[in-house]
């Protein structure tokens, strides 16, 4: 077990690690899913970035994936 503790209120919280990971990213995927599903369905195309990626370069990346595509 791991404690957590708010720091607004200092309430105290007992904690599975694992099992805090585990439900994050499951969290984190049925958003990311629920994100998808609506891009899908409005036309648009959801592309994954990472925010360690200078934005010129992945937007330079991303369009040229599209040029390739046409």
């Amino acid at each position: 077990d791991s404690m957590f503790v708010d720091l607004e209120t200092n309430e105290e919280m007992s904690v599975l690690p694992h099992q805090l990971r585990k439900d994050y990213k499951n969290a984190v995927n049925e958003h990311l899913d629920y994100l998808k599903k609506q891009c899908s369905d409005y036309g648009i195309e959801f592309t994954m970035l990472s925010t360690a990626t200078p934005f010129d370069t992945a937007l330079i990346t991303y369009l040229q994936k599209r040029m390739r595509l046409s």
